[in-house]
């Protein structure tokens, strides 16, 4: 697997944005709000790293459906 110039700008970007964000969020984020408007699940701020990793997947799954 060969990782060029984009591939690495589209994994740092939104890596290099969560960091920024990790100082401003609360110690947990609303994940899950119900019909009422109510959270009903939270997730630790240390997942924003993950959630970062997700624009990286989905750009490699479209880059190998659409192979030449």
């Amino acid at each position: 697997m060969k990782i060029n110039k984009r591939d690495i700008l589209v994994i740092a970007i939104p890596i290099v944005i969560a960091a920024i964000a990790y100082g401003f969020l609360p110690p947990q984020i609303p994940r899950q709000f119900g019909f009422d408007g109510k959270v009903n699940s939270y997730m630790n701020k240390e997942f924003i790293f993950l959630l970062a990793l997700l624009p990286y997947a989905v750009f490699k799954s479209y880059e190998i459906k659409h192979r030449k």
